[in-house]
């Protein structure tokens, strides 16, 4: 809005040229474990409103276009405050690196005044969450081991570091059964003793 000031005894009124700015990014520019179905928000420093253009969403490892997104849509809510949120339609994939820009025709403020939008990858990107489980491979032993047995060796393989748990009881929970004594990276291990036919 337009500000007034005095020169002698006149008063004048000075135009609002003031650009939005930034004040902040949730999640925060370069935020590692962001959940894959988020909303994602923009906060600035004065009350703005959409206009016209595009915010896109990229994948940073081959710059590939995941979604494009109208500011004037129903995915983005922002007019008569200082915060715009952006609904993306698409569940992301995990553990994998994001980054938006926005066109510099799609944020003004109250006078029309626009943001200058983002233009680089890594002004505002963010990596997501691990949504997989590991993958086991390389059990041993395998299948049923022979009378009279009274320990064995378990020892498994996974594909990402994890936490491996055993129980000699039918239906544990994961959280009640015994961690391997080797276990948290990607090879597992624990030797099992007192057995009995």
């Amino acid at each position: 809005s337009a500000t007034d000031a005095t020169y002698g005894n006149e008063l004048w009124k000075l135009a609002d040229i003031t650009t939005p700015t930034v004040s902040y990014f949730n999640p925060a520019d370069n935020a590692a474990a962001v959940e894959v179905d988020s909303n994602f928000e923009i906060n600035f420093s004065e009350v703005i409103a959409t206009s016209t253009g595009n915010i896109v969403l990229y994948k940073t490892s081959d710059n590939l276009m995941v979604e494009t997104i109208d500011i004037a849509g129903s995915q983005v809510t922002a007019s008569g405050t200082t915060a715009l949120v952006i609904n993306p339609s698409v569940t992301l994939a995990g553990q994998t690196e994001y980054y938006f820009t926005i066109a510099a025709t799609a944020i003004d403020d109250a006078v029309g005044n626009s943001y200058a939008g983002i233009s680089a990858s890594t002004t505002w990107s963010f990596t997501t969450a691990d949504i997989d489980g590991p993958v086991l491979s390389g059990g041993s032993p395998a299948g049923e081991q022979i009378s009279g047995t009274t320990s064995v060796n378990l020892s498994v393989t996974t594909d990402e570091n994890a936490t491996c748990r055993y129980s000699q009881t039918s239906g544990s929970t994961f959280a009640s059964m015994t961690a391997f004594a080797a276990t948290g990276a990607t090879s597992h291990s624990e030797v099992i003793s007192g057995l009995a036919n």
